[in-house]
């Protein structure tokens, strides 16, 4: 404001460089329709995780084989027993991340729901928040305080229209806490690994690999089972 220079992006780079990768992660960069084909990879995910355990049952005698690795098998195997342990032991975060990665790419039909199984109730009365100045004595005693907020003559009861007495605007009108709302809070943080600190968000992040070593493990099985055994014809 004094030189009038050129100081750079008002957005550092670190910044854009993260909103780049959340743009990516949720809208696939198609902004609406991105966040639907988002969606709905979410849902074939948890589709294959459900499947996939169906496919690493190996009978009652040969179970206790997907859950751990031969080192001196060919890659074959190895590869298969990789594909299968890191698949058993994970089942319950892909299939987390899938069900969950449904809601973050598309939250409005799940708050839709909340929103008419569980209508909005509103608190006429609120109390003060524990500790706060002047939550125990009277409002007119405490001084710095916004005016005592009084009721609006011209509102019908249980409606808004709150305002104070000195012609002011009335407090944010509050609501009860909605069992609904709590579950989309925990399904958004439990995607993200937001819940706890920054252990549980490094573990949240070499944990997210898990899903990636199983395409491709799983890739190459698919390329060994069906292209490497397809019949050749011949002219």
């Amino acid at each position: 404001p004094y030189t009038g220079a050129d100081l750079g992006p008002s957005v550092p780079w670190p910044i854009r460089v993260m909103a780049w990768f959340e743009d990516l992660h949720i809208n696939l960069f198609g902004g609406r329709i991105g966040r639907q084909i988002n969606a709905a990879g979410g849902a074939l995910w948890a589709l294959l995780a459900l499947t996939g355990i169906v496919v690493w049952w190996q009978g009652i005698a040969n179970w206790k084989r997907g859950l751990l690795l031969r080192m001196k098998s060919g890659w074959k195997r190895f590869n298969w027993d990789l594909h299968s342990s890191f698949g058993f032991w994970t089942l319950l975060l892909t299939l987390m991340w899938g069900v969950t990665g449904i809601f973050a790419a598309i939250p409005d039909p799940f708050r839709n729901a909340v929103d008419y199984l569980e209508p909005l109730q509103r608190i006429d009365n609120p109390a003060p928040p524990q500790g706060q100045r002047g939550a125990n004595v009277p409002q007119s005693q405490d001084r710095g305080t916004l005016p005592q907020i009084a009721p609006d003559p011209s509102a019908q009861p249980g409606q808004p229209g709150q305002r104070g007495r000195r012609g002011g605007r009335g407090r944010r009108p509050q609501f009860k806490t909605r069992i609904g709302d709590q579950l989309l809070k925990g399904a958004y943080a439990l995607h993200f690994g937001n819940f706890a600190g920054t252990k549980l968000k490094v573990a949240w992040v070499i944990l997210g690999l898990v899903p990636g070593l199983l395409f491709l493990t799983g890739l190459l099985m698919w390329i060994n089972r069906k292209i490497r055994r397809s019949p050749v014809t011949s002219q």
